[in-house]
């Protein structure tokens, strides 16, 4: 009895404070907005991070559905840089050709065994020629990648210092009731040019040509095998194809978890409310039930984590575990393969390594795909900035009247 008493009492003193007729009223209100904003611009820090997004992509999710902002596209990115284009076309012809290492590399050390064929021994030149091989392949992709990263990183450098200077100047230019709005506070407008400018680069610097280079290898070690035995080598492909197939549904079942506990941290919005509001709650002396609620919430968020630890295990398994398997699997059918006189040992040899560099290269490649998608929702934001017009006109208009004199 006593406690349902002093909960009715709580919500009619806040009823009370909020009501038109309270002369408090108009400021609560305010210092709400205010508190709100806070919040938002501090969000990213509560959200959890997951395999396929970290907090700030969940953070950048959010806040653009809920301004609705119409999201940016990575050719938007990329024609909006077209002052970069030449240094970009050297940096992609170099990076094609880095990505042909590992293919060439897995082909190589194929036809290396071939010297043992029929049981050699008399093949010590043949080794020294190998050897330059594979030296001259480790120079060759030394100097490319080293090209590769230094023209990659310029690239994103310039773009971030562009998107910065482009985005500064146009909020130095914004008439007086742009600052009025909550959503352009100067944490967030601040936010933009000092983490979000940074975040659209990775559409344009070295993550992007990992990722490039990672699909022209597997491309490439598919092309080699398919080249040396065709049958053998679609098997091959089709079964990394398939084990690329399983890791993105797996991963995407994590991701959709991690979101929707992410959105539903009930305890999380009442440690920041208690936080915010510490002083109305020892006054109300409702810690009790403020203690209770979160301790609820939290057993709550602690049981669902468990739920999904075993999806997150699969997860990080499969991404770790099912290759070995895959590339077993591929040695088996080339058994049968060898067994039916369909191709040859050194044959089934090259064409698993090949394909399975060219796997790993994907794969090391991945990683970086939730920064592309970051740099497209980064860039949103960012445009969203650059392209407003200010009230008082546009500021590349009009005439430019030279005044000379004393």
């Amino acid at each position: 009895m006593g406690d349902g008493k002093k909960d009715e009492e709580e919500e009619e003193f806040v009823d009370d404070l909020l009501s038109p007729d309270e002369p408090n009223a108009a400021l609560t209100v305010a210092s709400k907005k205010v508190r709100e904003s806070i919040r938002e611009s501090f969000l990213r820090d509560f959200l959890p991070s997951d395999h396929l997004g970290d907090a700030e992509t969940e953070a950048y999710d959010i806040e653009i559905e809920k301004t609705g902002t119409k999201k940016a596209s990575l050719g938007q990115i990329f024609v909006d840089a077209r002052e970069l284009w030449p240094l970009l076309g050297i940096a992609f012809a170099i990076c094609c050709f880095n990505a042909l290492s590992m293919p060439l590399n897995a082909f190589i050390y194929g036809q290396a065994f071939r010297m043992f064929e029929n049981g050699r021994k008399d093949n010590v030149g043949e080794a020294f020629k190998f050897f330059l091989f594979f030296v001259g392949l480790g120079v060759v992709s030394l100097v490319a990648a080293f090209f590769t990263t230094y023209l990659f990183g310029k690239i994103g450098e310039k773009l971030t210092m562009s998107m910065r200077v482009r985005a500064f100047r146009s909020i130095i230019y914004q008439d007086g009731s742009y600052f009025d709005n909550p959503a352009h506070t100067p944490g967030k407008l601040i936010t933009r040019l000092a983490t979000d400018a940074p975040n659209v680069k990775a559409a344009m610097d070295t993550r992007l040509a990992r990722v490039v280079q990672g699909g022209l290898a597997l491309l490439t070690a598919v092309v080699i095998s398919v080249a040396m035995d065709v049958k053998f080598g679609f098997a091959c492909s089709s079964f990394f194809v398939l084990l690329g197939i399983i890791q993105f549904t797996i991963a995407r079942i994590a991701h959709a978890h991690a979101l929707k506990f992410a959105q539903g941290d009930e305890a999380g919005r009442i440690a920041i409310e208690a936080i915010e509001n510490v002083r109305t709650i020892q006054l109300l002396t409702s810690e009790h039930n403020v203690h209770k609620n979160f301790m609820e919430c939290s057993l709550k968020r602690q049981t669902a984590e468990t739920r999904k630890a075993p999806i997150e295990a699969l997860n990080f398994a499969t991404t770790h575990g099912m290759q070995h398997f895959t590339l077993a699997f591929c040695y088996m059918v080339g058994f049968i393969f060898v067994l039916n006189e369909w191709t040859d040992k050194i044959t089934l040899f090259q064409v698993v390594q090949t394909i399975y560099f060219g796997a790993a290269s994907i794969m090391a490649a991945t990683e970086f795909f939730p920064e592309l998608v970051k740099s497209r929702l980064a860039a949103s934001l960012m445009y969203t900035i650059i392209n407003r017009q200010p009230r008082t006109g546009n500021i590349t208009a009009g005439e430019k009247i030279s005044i000379e004199g004393d």
